[in-house]
């Protein structure tokens, strides 16, 4: 290995990549450690690095290795854990050449062996190598620290093999470690056997007189503290000598656990601490169960050389088995009464040795120095701090509170205003001050048992402003003053209402009955009338003492957590359980998975279990189920948070289940008054339980009278209306058959009016038809072929005229299908085409006639061609004529003969073909008659065809041609229509006399009045029948409402929607058996009631209201009996000592995440076994709670101090402590979290996650989710619904609220006219963002107007992460309500993120403020803490509105740690937001929600009144 020191050169070719250097250490920020090696820019390491080990102190020197020259942002990147393991492997190569013993803790079991942990190097201890002996249960070594010489050391493969059994055998060979004078394994060790000691030597000379008043008083308290459980058999003698007695009788051995509880490595003598073991029944029933009386002392070096030890205190300590920093030794305790030694003392020079090397632990030492440490830097900010001014008189109106202040000189307040924009301040009584006039702390009044009697002191708000007065404005002469004020001033100071306070105005401002006047005057009386101005940093005194007492108390090993020293600095030491829990019965069934697995782990953990739960998650549910178990178990359980918001949430969700006696501990003007379980209410809560047996007996009985009495009175009007509701029922049954006969009546009236109506309507049908066929109506005007006519027509009419005319081939009523007709409509048109025909036979004939002669005269040689082709051939023989004639004039060689001649051949064939066609006629003339078939098939219009198409030849004259029939066909139809013309018109009249008759025939007796009377008897029966039933229901409703009633006292549910006698029968004499079963029991508990009544009146009326006697011991009783207590963990612990809770066998810490270790402590060490509840990526410790990124607060304080010095013209520095080595040193070490580094490291055993939350629309838990990569999922059944806030807000540009959008995005880059608009920075006092605060009280506004119109009440928080904008804020909210009166439909509150955490509302306005005009992007600025945003952005339940600057946020980096690995990654927060809000629509520019013409008249009227006359509420 090769270690260079730094050289100062200008040339940087002297470092590579690889090498370790010597550096120094120039600057520690939240996420490296900066060291100088010399190069020419300066190397960081990353913070995570000392996770594991103590942060270097700045200017210290360390060793680096370089893993790049450049990092990518021209730094160095250089590693300490790199240089560490290099140098270790060398020290383990040099172990293993000279056998040097080396440390080391077993890991883990592996194949073949175990993994153990030397130097940070991960080494390989063969099974063989564990013991002297074979070892069964290898997992019993697993955690322990133990010692190894290192057997091998492969280079190629990396590996090194220890081995333990070589050091074992070198002890059991003779070598005496103890007597080693090298010291080099002594120092190896960090771990001792003590059976290498001679077993003679085990004396322990000890002083207990020295300091026995001290230490009787100690052991006198702890007596009184636990009473008989502590010493039970202690008598008359003295308790001090009753107690060694009982640990080390006399000239006996008792085992002790030895241990070192020195904290100072430069001292060399250790504090030395006996624990003794409990391991029979003699100690175990002298002590509390679980717990013992420890020892420490201080040791004394004699003349010999060797060591005594003095006793100086006792502390009360859980018992348990040795640890790791402990001996273990059998010991005689001898007092030391002369000065010389006997033999056999154990605290020898080497002994001692070995206590020094063996304090608590390294790490624990150091990280409990550095706490010390930086309390004690506290407390010296406190007294730097502690500088106050008197003041005189006090005001309080509208405007807040205001103060007259005297001063010695105008200096003296200018050095003071500092102090005042940027502390905390509080108005202190004039005893808080040791002097009358200059404010000195009196230290002796911080704590103590007058405290709780003196008033607290009174919080003010922000700083508003100051202004010079004269001294005659004070009531006092200048004579009053100190004589040692030489220029005495006066000035008036100003302060806002504190966040309480402002609550309280919001919420009176929201009631128009209430009066702000009184509660001004309210606040008035709660300001002394005079007294001092100083920081509330004075409070802090107590505290920082309190938390001091406790590191110290811890480093004695006190309290009652047994492995507290063990696993606190180091999580993996922290026991593992052997089994998960099993649960059967859960209190709340409406657990998930991953709740009901959090429960188990924080049941089941032996020593620690760690529950993370994300925003919403059911944190406080868990918590109360988790309790719930614990107690059902018998455990007495301890809950605790840093915020009393937190342990309220989980108490009040425990107050809900029945059988757990809660209290809540705490300074009562801290506490909420309202809540049953702190200590002034718990007895009443108390009563009210133990009353509640008396109660629900006296209720029972009062419920059984008035049962039996309902049933009686129901029984009465049952017997009352039952006979009403028969008789009512018999009339209208009655009347219902009345009725029904009637309607049979009228339906047959009825149906009677249809057949004679169906009747006239046939008359007048065939009226029409004999009218039409005598030819004197037109066949339009007949609507119908009536039915009863239609046999008669084709009987009487069609079927003779077919006959006649079907041997000619004719049918006019071809068609005529009779019955079977598809529709009478196309019958009846059917019979008018057949008539027409008939009608034309005249016509008809004529034609035939004609055409037989015609046809008759045709030679049989000749085609039959009609007159239209007759007269074509005559044209073209005339024309063949003529051509011949042409050509016979013209010579045969002529072009012009040659044309005639085609000509003629043209004619000549055309001639030919017209004869040889045949086309005799037109068929069309015969196709409407001819229209049948023979009785050979051939249809008679085919014959006639045949007849014009055919060519007479020999044959045909031999054989019969076709026109020989055809003409027969012509001449059989001439006479057919012959005869029809003759016998038609008597058919016709024929069948008209027949349908006469028939019309004469058909007809109905039908008496029209007689069914108008039926109807009306019909109405009238109806009516009655209406009459009765109405009345009828109206008994019913009556007995329904009577059942309804009464139905408790029918001990069932009872459906009864309209009941019958039989029905209601039936419940009478159910209701007869209730009221028999109920005399009997009343008549035979009468004489108990009799005697017991009076009793439990008497009885209640005691537990009414506690008198004073009770308070004064009932109430001390239930106190020390609750199972579960809360309370803060920097309360002040004497409460819990007060009451007899000394240990608990629970601690539940909530939020644990913003509590420091020293908070911790205190809770921690009175439990056996902890629980811590929290979420490390919501907001983390605060180092001090301010509203600037710390880099800022430098840079200002600085200002404010040249700003004072110019004004004393040329005073001198303000002195502080708060400087940048300060704030280098403690901040990484304050807010890193504690419960952050248990998380990522410990077992999955041991802790739970909790990733279902229950409180966002997904909308809005998708703002957060990228906190928690994407592992929040949401648990809310229909989202939609369950989460929708119902607003719908329109104004002149756009809908920019609707049910649909739960996130919105206001930018405020540019105001509403355009321009950019920036940040307003005031000093010391922080900034303010007047654009973005106008914007979210317009959207408070609009909001509150619209669920104003909707009837409704929401809860609203208004969060910024800057007090000044807070401040803001309800400057403009107070404006606006003056001159437009409340926001009656808003529950709202407005305050800085920090005091939102562990709230939630249904609507949440964001105000992000920062819009640098320098964009300078901090990566310390609080917009760049991803904790806050987290907070932020997770209170709503339902709408999410933010106002921040695009412009600056788009690219504003965010460095968010990651969740199961090292390192951090880098991301665009606040686009990924705006992003996907613009992506839903609901991104708007200012302009959107005030407009321009607003926002000038804002700017002419700076305090804004203006605004807001067209935005009332």
């Amino acid at each position: 290995m090769i270690i260079t020191q730094n050289r100062n050169t200008e040339h940087d070719s002297s470092f590579r990549k690889g090498e370790i250097k010597e550096g120094t250490v120039v600057s520690i920020n939240d996420k490296d450690v900066v060291v100088d090696i010399g190069f020419k820019s300066d190397g960081v390491i990353p913070l995570s690095e000392f996770a594991y080990s103590s942060m270097p102190e700045l200017n210290s020197k360390i060793l680096v290795f370089i893993n790049e020259l450049d990092n990518g942002e021209g730094r160095l990147s250089l590693s300490k854990r790199k240089a560490d393991f290099i140098k270790n492997i060398e020290l383990i190569k040099q172990a293993n050449v000279d056998g040097t013993v080396l440390p080391g803790t077993i890991r883990r079991r592996v194949k073949g062996g175990m993994i153990v942990n030397v130097l940070g190097i991960e080494a390989f201890l063969p099974g063989s190598q564990i013991s002297l002996k074979p070892i069964p249960n290898l997992d019993q070594f697993i955690g322990k620290e133990l010692h190894f010489k290192v057997m091998n050391i492969d280079e190629e493969h990396r590996n090194i093999i220890l081995s333990r059994r070589m050091v074992l055998e070198d002890e059991r060979s003779g070598i005496d470690l103890i007597q080693s004078s090298s010291g080099q394994i002594l120092t190896s060790y960090s771990t001792y056997d003590i059976s290498s000691i001679n077993h003679q030597n085990n004396l322990i000379y000890y002083d207990r007189e020295y300091k026995r008043d001290q230490l009787e008083r100690t052991l006198t308290g702890y007596k009184k503290k636990f009473g008989k459980t502590l010493f039970p058999t202690l008598a008359e003698e003295n308790i001090l000598d009753y107690y060694f007695e009982l640990v080390s009788p006399e000239h006996l051995s008792q085992t002790f656990y030895i241990s070192n509880v020195n904290l100072n490595r430069e001292k060399s003598i250790p504090y030395i601490f006996l624990r003794p073991k409990i391991d029979g029944p003699r100690l175990e029933s002298a002590f509390p169960h679980g717990l013992c009386v420890a020892f420490k002392g201080t040791l004394y070096q004699e003349r010999t050389g060797d060591y005594s030890m003095t006793v100086y205190d006792f502390v009360v300590v859980s018992q348990a088995d040795r640890k790791d920093f402990e001996l273990e030794a059998d010991v005689e305790l001898v007092q030391k009464k002369v000065p010389q030694f006997r033999k056999n003392n154990m605290l020898s020079p080497e002994f001692v040795e070995i206590l020094q090397r063996k304090p608590i632990s390294l790490t624990t030492m150091d990280n409990l120095n550095r706490w010390l440490s930086y309390l004690d830097w506290r407390e010296e900010m406190v007294r730097v701090s502690a500088k106050g001014i008197r003041y005189i008189d006090q005001t309080v109106d509208e405007k807040g509170v205001s103060f007259k202040v005297v001063c010695q000189d105008k200096d003296a307040f200018i050095k003071l205003i500092p102090s005042l924009r940027f502390d905390d301040i509080y108005a202190y009584e004039p005893e808080y001050s040791s002097d009358e006039w200059d404010f000195v702390i009196n230290l002796d009044k911080s704590e103590g048992s007058n405290q709780r009697y003196r008033p607290r002191p009174f919080t003010l708000g922000s700083y508003v402003e100051h202004s010079e007065i004269k001294l005659d404005d004070l009531d006092l002469h200048v004579v009053d003053l100190p004589k040692k004020w030489a220029v005495p001033v006066a000035f008036r100071v100003s302060f806002d209402f504190n966040e309480d306070d402002q609550d309280i105005i919001n919420n009176i401002s929201n009631n128009p009955h209430a009066d702000l006047k009184s509660f001004y005057a309210d606040v008035k009386s709660r300001i002394h009338s005079n007294g001092f101005l100083a920081p509330s940093a004075i409070g802090d005194v107590a505290l920082i003492d309190r938390l001091k007492r406790n590191l110290n108390l811890f480093t004695m090993q006190g309290g009652y957590s047994p492995n507290l020293s063990t696993y606190l600095f180091d999580i993996s030491k922290a026991q593992l359980p052997k089994r998960a829990l099993t649960i059967d019965h859960w209190k709340d069934t409406n657990l998930n998975d991953e709740q009901k697995r959090a429960v188990q782990v924080m049941c089941s953990a032996p020593d620690i279990a760690l529950i993370q739960g994300p925003p919403g998650t059911g944190k406080t549910t868990v918590i109360a189920e988790a309790i719930y178990q614990l107690i059902k178990r018998g455990e007495k359980v301890l809950l605790s948070s840093q915020s009393n918001t937190a342990v309220d949430n989980a108490l009040e969700k425990l107050a809900q289940i029945p059988g757990i006696r809660a209290v809540r501990f705490g300074k009562e003007e801290r506490l909420d008054k309202d809540l049953d379980y702190i200590a002034s209410n718990v007895l009443n809560f108390f009563y009210r339980i133990l009353s509640k047996p008396s109660q629900e007996r006296l209720t029972a009985w009062k419920s059984e009278d008035k049962r039996l009495k309902s049933l009686e009175d129901w029984l009465s009007d049952a017997y009352r209306i039952l006979p009403e509701y028969r008789n009512e029922s018999e009339q209208n049954n009655h009347l219902k058959s009345r009725l029904h006969k009637a309607k049979e009546t009228k339906d047959k009236l009825d149906k009677l009016k249809i057949e004679f109506e169906q009747v006239e309507e046939t008359k007048s049908a065939i009226s029409k038809w004999i009218d039409y066929t005598s030819g004197s109506l037109d066949f339009t005007d007949i609507d119908h072929f009536p039915d009863e006519i239609i046999d008669d027509f084709q009987n009487q009419v069609i079927a003779p005229v077919r006959s006649i005319l079907a041997q000619s081939g004719i049918d006019p009523f071809l068609g005529w299908t009779g019955r079977s007709y598809s529709s009478p409509d196309e019958l009846l048109l059917v019979a008018n085409v057949g008539m027409d025909r008939i009608h034309n036979l005249e016509d008809f004939k004529i034609l035939l006639n004609s055409e037989y002669n015609r046809i008759s005269s045709i030679p049989d040689r000749e085609s039959i061609t009609d007159s239209t082709a007759s007269a074509k051939i005559a044209y073209l023989e005339n024309k063949l004529d003529e051509l011949e004639n042409q050509m016979d004039d013209l010579d045969e060689n002529e072009s012009k003969y040659s044309e005639l001649d085609r000509e003629r051949r043209s004619v000549r064939k055309e001639i030919k073909q017209l004869r040889e066609s045949g086309s005799g006629s037109d068929m069309s003339r015969f196709k409407y008659f001819f229209n049948i078939s023979n009785d050979k098939g051939q249809r008679s219009i085919d014959v006639l065809d045949s007849m014009y198409k055919s060519k007479s030849s020999i044959m045909t004259v031999l054989t019969g041609s076709p026109r020989k029939a055809g003409l027969a066909l012509l001449k059989k139809a001439v006479e057919s229509i012959d005869e029809i013309l003759v016998e038609y018109p008597k058919l016709i009249r024929k069948h008209q006399t027949e349908c006469r008759q028939i019309v004469e025939r058909i007809s109905v007796d039908f008496n029209h009045e007689a069914l108008i009377a039926s109807r009306g008897d019909c109405v009238k029966l109806e009516k009655l029948l209406e009459e009765s039933v109405s009345r009828l229901r109206d008994i019913e409703n009556s007995m329904h409402t009577e059942i309804i009633s009464y139905q408790d006292s029918f001990n069932t549910s009872i459906t009864l929607t309209r009941p019958i006698p039989e029905e209601l029968e039936s419940l009478v004499d159910q209701a007869s058996g209730i009221a028999n079963e109920l005399r009997f029991k009343l008549s035979d508990q009468s004489e108990f009631r009799k005697l017991t009544s009076p009793i439990m009146d008497k009885w209640l009326k005691v537990l009414s209201k506690p008198n004073e006697e009770d308070v004064g011991t009932i109430q001390p009783l239930y106190l020390k009996n609750c199972q579960v207590v809360g309370m803060t963990c920097t309360e002040n612990p004497k409460i819990l000592t007060d009451n007899e809770y000394h240990y608990f066998d629970t601690v539940i810490i909530d939020e644990v995440s913003k509590a420091t270790p020293p908070e911790l402590i205190m809770p921690l060490m009175l439990g056996r076994r902890a629980v811590l509840v929290g979420d490390h990526r919501q907001l983390p410790p605060l180092f001090r709670e301010k509203e600037l990124a710390w880099e800022e607060v430098f840079q200002m304080q600085n200002e404010d101090l040249s700003e004072a010095q110019d004004a004393a013209n040329g005073g001198s520095n303000q002195e502080t402590v708060l400087t940048q080595e300060n704030y280098d040193k403690y901040k990484t070490m304050v807010t890193a979290s504690l419960f952050k580094q248990y998380f990522e490291l410990a077992d999955p055993q041991i802790k739970s996650s909790l990733f279902t939350q229950y409180r966002m629309h997904p909308h809005i838990m998708d703002t957060i989710n990228h906190f928690y990569e994407n592992r929040l999922v949401c648990g809310i059944d229909n989202p939609d619904q369950a989460r929708n806030h119902g607003l719908l807000v329109n104004n002149s540009q756009c809908e920019y609220l609707a049910p649909n959008k739960h996130v919105v995005w206001i930018d405020s880059s540019q105001d509403p006219c355009g321009r950019k608009y920036y940040e307003t920075k005031m000093q010391q006092k922080g900034c303010y963002n007047e654009l973005e605060a106008r914007i979210l009280i317009s959207v408070l506004i609009d909001i509150n107007k619209r669920l104003k119109e909707l009837n409704q009440t929401k809860s609203v928080g208004i969060i910024s992460f800057y007090a000044m904008q807070i401040r803001q804020l309800n400057i403009l909210l107070k404006q606006h309500i003056s001159k437009h009166g409340k926001l009656s439909n808003v529950r709202w509150r407005i305050s800085t993120v920090d005091k939102f955490q562990g709230r939630e509302q249904d609507i949440i306005l964001v105000s992000l403020v920062r819009n640098r005009q320098t964009v300078r992007k901090s990566a310390k600025a609080f917009v760049a803490q991803f904790e806050r945003v987290n907070v932020a952005m997770s209170r709503a339940r339902e709408l999410l509105i933010v106002t921040g600057a695009k412009d600056m946020l788009a690219d504003y980096p965010v460095l968010i740690p990651n969740m199961d690995r090292e390192g951090y990654t880098q991301s665009y927060t606040y686009k990924n937001i705006m992003e996907q809000v613009n992506l839903r629509g609901s991104f708007y520019p200012s302009s959107f929600i005030i407009s321009p013409e607003e926002w000038k008249s804002m700017a002419n009227n700076k305090d804004g009144r203006n605004r807001y006359d067209n935005r009332k509420s």
